[in-house]
């Protein structure tokens, strides 16, 4: 959101008082969207979240237990 438009929605809302406060404390964001798709169709490299890590084929993964680790995200 761009700062106008956040001074619009808080005057919208009868909260533009809070502005002056608020301001200092904005910071840019960057926001993540999911999509769940079959990993197979993730080309090797690509961001993921979730799933198995891009490794060469004689690299075994960690695991726990006898179950594989999968990895949280990659970027």
């Amino acid at each position: 959101m761009k700062l106008e438009e956040l001074k619009d929605k808080l005057a919208t809302n009868g909260l533009a008082r809070y502005f002056d406060k608020l301001n200092p404390l904005l910071r840019n964001t960057i926001r993540l969207y999911q999509t769940a798709t079959d990993e197979n169709l993730i080309e090797i490299g690509q961001t993921k979240i979730g799933g198995r890590p891009d490794l060469p084929p004689n690299i075994s993964w960690a695991t726990e237990t006898n179950k594989v680790v999968t990895t949280e995200k990659s970027f």
